[in-house]
């Protein structure tokens, strides 16, 4: 079985949480170029990952990477890798700063999916607004949490609950 090690959530923050797209003001990384596909950073950032040890597959077109290593993974060796290989990502791996509304919204997502059965579900951070899962056990391919975001509307989504 595999467990899921939350890589350092520059990458997802980035990615998965607030729409896998630059935004206006991004730079582009080193390593990346304004002429590379989301995909094919993501394609750079599994295979450097492979090359410092994790055994990371390629992603799935719209899909994103897939977070799992092996269980017994040492999460140190995991993040030493991700901070190697966080270069090929769009902005460095680093998200993009966000406007007061959107880290409002991410606010009401994060309030949201702890109401939907992810109690340990963590505010943005205050500075970049990007929601990290660094050190805790979300799987976003499980069914809870696919439903948990669903109901919530994604980060900056809309809910389709109203949350008192």
């Amino acid at each position: 079985m595999r467990s899921r090690i939350a890589l350092a959530l520059a990458v997802l923050a980035g990615l998965i949480l607030t729409g896998c797209s630059p935004g206006e003001g991004d730079t582009p990384s080193a390593e990346s170029s304004p002429s590379m596909s989301i995909e094919d950073t993501m394609v750079a950032y599994a295979r450097c990952m492979r090359e410092h040890g994790i055994d990371m597959p390629d992603p799935e077109p719209g899909k994103g990477v897939d977070l799992s290593v092996p269980d017994g993974m040492d999460p140190q060796v995991v993040e030493a890798a991700n901070q190697e290989c966080k270069k090929f990502m769009p902005n460095g791996g680093e998200p993009p700063k966000l406007s007061a509304e959107q880290l409002e919204k991410n606010r009401q997502y994060a309030k949201c999916m702890r109401e939907h059965g992810l109690p340990d579900f963590p505010d943005p951070d205050p500075e970049t607004g990007g929601i990290s899962l660094s050190g805790r056990q979300f799987d976003p391919n499980d069914p809870g949490f696919q439903a948990a975001d669903k109901t919530c509307g994604g980060p900056g989504g809309t809910h389709s609950e109203k949350n008192g």
